[in-house]
């Protein structure tokens, strides 16, 4: 019997080209829009924030309202000032009509020096959900097509309620992109008890209510209190180093202009 060579081993030698690469399919896309730098956020003047509170807590149905915004050099956008609009109003809904905006606008056109550019930055609606949540609704939505047909870039959504919360949503339109629950900021949390009797005299003249034959809870509910800090936000978008709400804030912010 013969016996095997030692330290010899046979090498096989393979030589096949690699396979080539696949075709490209389309996969599950993430559908994911990062913002380089942060995330716009909105401000508001505490004239505006004083008033917007004040709607919610003298309505007891759902009420809505107009407002400027101005488009900061860093990107955010500037609440300055918001108008109580003529309209009817019911427990469930608040319908902005063409004739309540076209009265604000003319009324702003008559007793203001600089009203034809104060109507051309009503880029803000806004309205109260009374004690339900700020989820918008579907009449909501369709609100905000029918303000996208007057061809601005931008518009700014807000919808607050009688539980200290408000909700913002921005609206690029030139770019098909919206945020959902935008970060909020206020430079003063103070809120101007001196324009009660102002804007409870602008209700009686503007907000008509809408009657239904039925049944209704009859209660005595207490005025909610101020919104007293920015809750955090959901930013329906993926943000890359985007700021956070939190009790941190310093009542300022250098971006802002």
């Amino acid at each position: 019997m013969k016996r095997p060579r030692r330290g010899i081993s046979r090498i096989r030698t393979v030589s096949a080209e690699p396979p080539p690469a696949r075709i490209f399919v389309p996969h599950t896309f993430a559908n994911q829009i990062q913002f380089i730098g942060d995330v716009p956020m909105i401000y508001m003047t505490r004239d505006a924030f004083s008033r917007m509170w004040h709607f919610v807590d003298i309505a007891d149905e759902e009420v809505g309202w107009l407002g400027t915004v101005e488009e900061t050099t860093y990107g955010n956008f500037l609440i300055e000032e918001v108008f109580l609009l003529e309209q009817e109003v019911s427990a469930a809904q608040t319908e902005i009509s063409e004739n309540g905006i076209a009265r604000l606008v003319q009324k702003l056109i008559d007793t203001r020096d600089d009203g034809v550019e104060v109507a051309n930055k009503l880029r803000f609606w806004g309205h109260s959900h009374v004690r339900m949540g700020t989820s918008p609704s579907g009449q909501d939505d369709a609100q905000m097509r029918h303000f996208q047909q007057n061809e601005c870039p931008w518009f700014v959504r807000g919808i607050l309620n009688k539980l200290g919360r408000m909700q913002f949503d921005i609206f690029l339109w030139d770019a098909g992109v919206k945020i959902t629950d935008a970060p909020w900021a206020i430079y003063d949390e103070f809120v101007d008890q001196s324009r009660r009797s102002e804007i409870e005299a602008d209700f009686e003249d503007k907000v008509t209510k809408r009657t239904y034959p039925a049944y209704h809870y009859v209660g005595q509910a207490a005025p909610h209190q101020p919104w007293s800090s920015p809750h955090p936000a959901g930013n329906g978008v993926v943000v890359v180093n985007g700021p956070q709400a939190d009790d941190s804030w310093d009542g300022g912010d250098d971006h802002v202009g």
